[in-house]
């Protein structure tokens, strides 16, 4: 990987938290078969990343991560720090 490319660039300004946050990933099983047909691409195509608009908990990442040791899984939410989300939580025990 380049020094500096974008990838790279991103890692730096936004890196890995020290501490592990305390909800766990969920993992949904309602999703219409979008995560196989997701997973079979990321195989087949061998993608090295994945940008992913609306992460939740976490469980289509985990999925995609499991798929393959090379990828990365760039996940972007803003529901973080919204008052619904801690209710929510600990309503599904997450």
């Amino acid at each position: 990987m380049l020094e500096n490319s974008p990838l790279q660039r991103l890692r730096e300004q936004h890196p890995w938290p020290t501490r592990r946050p305390a909800a766990l990933p969920t993992n949904w099983n309602d999703d219409g078969g979008g995560r196989k047909m997701l997973t079979d691409l990321i195989v087949e195509r061998n993608v090295s990343v994945i940008l992913e608009i609306g992460v939740f908990f976490g469980g289509s990442a985990r999925t995609w991560l499991n798929a393959s040791p090379n990828i990365t899984v760039v996940g972007v939410d803003p529901w973080m720090g919204a008052p619904w989300w801690g209710r929510y939580a600990n309503q599904k025990k997450i």
